[in-house]
């Protein structure tokens, strides 16, 4: 769980920035938060025991904050 955390940190992309959701959409997201792309969130959700659908995944946005108190796991449906 420890390389897959360092991973998600990593990966993680501050705001403000777009995301592109499969060709089919564009998600903003502010300055105050940050997106982590699917790969890395993936293989921290695993690594939690959570069960991921790598074809719908498109990654996570949190609080860009220490002490988050919230994720969003954004997919694709």
């Amino acid at each position: 769980m420890i390389a897959a955390s360092e991973e998600f940190n990593q990966a993680a992309l501050s705001g403000p920035g777009q995301i592109s959701i499969f060709n089919e959409a564009t998600l903003a997201f502010p300055a105050s938060d940050k997106f982590v792309p699917a790969s890395a969130a993936a293989r921290l959700l695993r690594s939690m025991g959570q069960t991921v659908d790598d074809k719908r995944l498109v990654g996570m946005i949190m609080p860009d904050e220490a002490d988050a108190k919230w994720v969003a796991i954004v997919t694709f449906i």
